[in-house]
């Protein structure tokens, strides 16, 4: 079986991306949030998730890696991302 391979609950590209960056929900709920994060910690951004395909406008940020955090009430997951500029 292949499962493994497709546990993640959000995908994320284009990555590297320029300005604006797409999150792929899998079965998103009600509670979802997604957070950016930058090397230091510091939350970036937040923005609610409504839908199953959510755009992030990273545009005012510096260049370099970020760190994006999905959460609801019963998942928890962070990816890594970059930002050229």
């Amino acid at each position: 079986s292949n499962e493994l391979s497709n546990t993640s609950k959000f995908i994320i590209y284009p990555n590297p991306f320029t300005d604006i960056f797409n999150v792929q929900v899998n079965n998103y709920s009600d509670d979802s949030v997604i957070k950016i994060y930058d090397m230091n910690g510091r939350l970036i951004q937040s923005s609610t998730v409504s839908s199953d395909l959510t755009k992030i406008d990273m545009s005012h940020a510096a260049g370099g890696i970020y760190y994006v955090n999905y959460y609801d009430s019963h998942n928890s997951e962070t990816q890594k991302i970059i930002l050229k500029k």
